[in-house]
C-alpha cells in the first residue's frame, strides 16, 4: 500500500480545499470526515476520481471546500 495523504489548502478568502491521494476506494471520504465535521460539514463541492470506485491500491481524490464563513474551525 502506498503512502495516504491529506492535504489542505487554505486561500486567502478563507474558503478551503481538500484533496487526497493514496486511498483504496471510497476511503478518502472517511479519512476526511473530520476535517469536514471541524468546517461544520458545509462541503462546497465534491469531486471523486476513477480510482474511487475501484477497489485495491490506487489514489483517490477528493476536493471539498468551505466558505470560511462560520469561522467555527
Amino acid at each position: 500500500m502506498g503512502i495516504e495523504e491529506v492535504v489542505v489548502t487554505i486561500a486567502p478568502d478563507g474558503s478551503v480545499s481538500v484533496a487526497t491521494s493514496g486511498f483504496t476506494g471510497l476511503a478518502c471520504t472517511s479519512a476526511t470526515a473530520a476535517l469536514e465535521s471541524l468546517m461544520g460539514n458545509e462541503v462546497l463541492d465534491r469531486t471523486l476520481t476513477d480510482e474511487a470506485y475501484v477497489s485495491g491500491d490506487v489514489g483517490t481524490q477528493q476536493d471539498v471546500g468551505h466558505s470560511g464563513e462560520s469561522g467555527n474551525w
